[in-house]
């Protein structure tokens, strides 16, 4: 089975249930690793909320850039981790910092993106409600990575609770380098 990455979603430093929605979508795709950027220090107490849903593992990217350097630094840690363990997808919020994450994240990567998508497919296909929800469009990519931004409250989060390997990574940041 392939693997799918989602960039949990935090408010303050406990997961959303957006992070639930986009684990519960990323699982019809592949083996669900769920990616968390935390301040120096932080990681392990961000990982410990990330608990609900199809998680098989998370991976904690811990580091002052962010705070520093905000999106830059995000989307320059999710291409390095995207790059080396080449998922299937990388499911993110589709919300303001979530979308400007994940065009970075295309762009750096060399990834189809779609945004907005209010269902996912196994197949990484994505339904999508545009002009004001009146048109239902089916979308996909055909590169190997899909970046994909869920609407919060769109996928119906699987809420039992998950026991999954927490693994720290600490890449070599450069956030000027990501547009």
């Amino acid at each position: 089975m392939s693997r799918t990455f989602i960039l949990a979603d935090f408010f303050g430093e406990t997961a959303t249930k957006t992070t639930a929605e986009l684990a519960t979508a990323g699982a019809r795709i592949g083996d669900v690793t769920a990616v968390v950027l935390a301040p120096a220090g932080k990681g392990a107490a961000m990982a410990a909320t990330v608990n609900v849903g199809p998680i098989a593992s998370v991976i904690v990217v811990e580091s002052a850039d962010f705070a520093t350097h905000g999106v830059a630094a995000m989307a320059d840690a999710l291409a390095q981790l995207t790059t080396t363990h080449s998922p299937s997808a990388v499911l993110i919020a589709s919300h303001a910092m979530g979308k400007e994450i994940a065009g970075r994240l295309a762009v750096a990567t060399n990834s189809g993106i779609i945004t907005d998508a209010v269902d996912v497919a196994a197949d990484r296909s994505c339904t999508q409600l545009v002009f004001g929800g009146s048109t239902t469009v089916h979308s996909a990519v055909n590169t190997p990575t899909a970046v994909i931004t869920v609407r919060p409250n769109s996928v119906e989060a699987e809420s039992k609770p998950s026991a999954c390997e927490v693994e720290v990574v600490s890449p070599k940041l450069t956030p000027t380098k990501v547009l």
